[in-house]
């Protein structure tokens, strides 16, 4: 048994070390040396995610649950591995199997909760969220995903209130603070958006998002400067932001500076990037039924 602790402990400190390549040979060993241990299964497909060995690690799940059939755990790494690989309804069981066998399995909630919401289950996805923030009522994470989710569902008030609980639990949370901005900009409170989205950008000053946004509520509040300075610092630390590209190209319409803005929205306007959406939907089954139609893909600049 010392022997077998010994082992789980070096592959253990060579993954927190990242050594995981190393780490995963120690656990490989372990495996073979006692394959009747479900918990070593479930550390080499922790292993395996991180090396992006996605489908060693679901056979390492597979196998931890043949082992032991009532270990949630298996089942909550492979619904983040089967996430990974888009193969959503499937994560989605398999989170449902872990909190099955787990009902306290705070992470399973969060996470189906999570991937609710990205497939616009937004019902669903608040009930687990909302699950998550029971059981675990200091989780800044779960407080800022339930807020997300309540933004979609236009329940604009209640997400303020956890954006806010999110960010007393832990003040340097930038995701919380930028999510917060938007929702204050949603009610049309700028200067709000403006104050939190700067403190944002001051605690993570390359958070592209957070400084095109920021940019986006100054210039609402008509403070042109400012805004043309937030979109030329996005695009200085990305160059290719589509959306920052078009924001500066309207600050300079606003100017007066015509040569400049249309230069920036010609930049911005790429057909290939543009088209390939639209293009890839008529080319699948998708389109199937669509037949005799105009699709016009534009950004909204023509009006019928």
């Amino acid at each position: 048994m010392q022997d077998k602790q010994a082992a789980i402990a070096a592959a253990v400190k060579n993954f927190e070390l990242g050594n995981h390549e190393l780490s995963l040979e120690q656990f490989m060993a372990a495996s073979n040396a006692w394959p009747d241990d479900a918990s070593i299964q479930t550390q080499i497909a922790v292993v395996c995610k991180t090396l992006n060995k996605i489908d060693q690690a679901l056979q390492a799940c597979e196998q931890a649950s043949k082992i032991d059939s009532k270990l949630a755990t298996p089942y909550f790494t492979k619904g983040n591995l089967l996430k990974i690989k888009g193969e959503m309804q499937l994560a989605v069981n398999s989170y449902l199997k872990c909190i099955e066998l787990d009902p306290n399995h705070v992470d399973a909630h969060l996470n189906l909760g999570i991937l609710l919401r990205e497939v616009s289950k937004l019902k669903e996805s608040k009930n687990f969220l909302i699950k998550a923030v029971q059981l675990r009522s200091g989780y800044a994470l779960a407080h800022c995903n339930l807020a997300l989710t309540l933004q979609r569902t236009c329940n604009t008030a209640l997400a303020l209130d956890h954006f806010e609980t999110a960010i007393q639990i832990n003040p340097r949370y930038v995701e919380a603070l930028a999510a917060k901005a938007s929702c204050h900009a949603d009610l049309g409170e700028h200067e709000a958006a403006v104050a939190l989205a700067s403190q944002a950008v001051s605690l993570k000053p390359d958070y592209v998002e957070a400084i095109n946004n920021l940019g986006t509520y100054q210039q609402q509040l008509g403070n042109l400067k400012d805004a043309k300075f937030s979109f030329e610092r996005a695009l200085e630390l990305r160059p290719n932001h589509p959306n920052a590209r078009y924001n500066l190209a309207l600050v300079h319409l606003l100017n007066g500076e015509l040569r400049k803005g249309f230069r920036d929205y010609e930049v911005r306007y790429n057909p290939k990037r543009d088209l390939v959406g639209t293009a890839m939907y008529l080319l699948s089954d998708l389109s199937s039924f669509v037949s005799g139609q105009t699709i016009v893909v534009d950004g909204g600049h023509i009006m019928y």
